[in-house]
């Protein structure tokens, strides 16, 4: 039987986690109130605010840099370089076409929040995701 606390923890930690989840992209939105928005509002003259291609970069880029800085500590060096040293050429190629895919796939998530909305947009790529992740499956093998 979980206790009260756990209990609260799990009925709070959802409802915080969907807050975050759905204001991330906030600052890159033109409509965002001028306290929260880092890309130019609609009609805003140049000089004003970033354009989104920019805060689309630093977003990306911040996240994989943060995610590196917390997770390489915990794995150590010489985890990371032993499975440079034991992957193949064919994996190492592998790894880096998929990472070129995701590239391509943050990119397009990006420009269709951008173009219908954090809503519209998130749930049509999570569609063509899971379609996608399961049709792929069945083909390829």
């Amino acid at each position: 039987m979980a206790s009260a606390g756990e209990l609260a923890a799990g009925i709070c930690l959802p409802i915080l986690g969907g807050m975050m989840n759905s204001s991330w992209n906030m600052p890159g939105k033109g409509e965002a109130p001028w306290w929260m928005r880092v890309v130019r509002a609609p009609g805003e003259a140049k000089g004003k605010g970033w354009e989104w291609e920019n805060f689309w970069f630093a977003n990306q880029f911040l996240s994989i840099v943060i995610t590196l800085v917390y997770i390489l500590p915990l794995l150590g060096p010489d985890t990371i370089d032993l499975a440079h040293r034991n992957a193949g050429l064919a994996k190492t190629l592998t790894v880096m076409g998929v990472s070129v895919a995701w590239g391509f796939g943050s990119i397009g998530f990006g420009l269709s929040v951008k173009l219908v909305g954090v809503g519209l947009g998130t749930a049509m790529c999570m569609s063509v995701i899971v379609i996608m992740g399961v049709v792929w499956p069945v083909v390829l093998w």
